[in-house]
């Protein structure tokens, strides 16, 4: 999945320019390999938000890389959306 990045996100992600104003998200149920890809994509950038517990996922986390490319991760993300979904029915 990809999504644009909001002016509003400046404080997080710097000042846009071609190449940091698009975001990748990876959404992966298997933690492990989401925690290989985290760590091996944050050396030489940075960490935005750490993996962690959040109320949409049982890991997620955000960086930056090398090459100014921002990046979310998700697990089981869809959990939660299916959830919203039969809420709503």
């Amino acid at each position: 999945m990809m999504s644009d990045i909001l002016s509003s996100m400046k404080s997080v992600t710097g000042e846009l320019v071609k190449g940091n104003n698009i975001l990748i998200s990876i959404v992966i149920d298997d933690k492990q390999t989401l925690e290989n890809y985290f760590s091996n994509l944050s050396v030489g950038g940075y960490v935005i938000m750490p993996l962690s517990e959040m109320p949409w996922s049982s890991c997620f986390g955000m960086l930056v890389d090398k090459f100014g490319i921002v990046w979310k991760f998700n697990s089981d993300a869809d959990k939660f959306l299916d959830k919203v979904i039969s809420d709503k029915r």
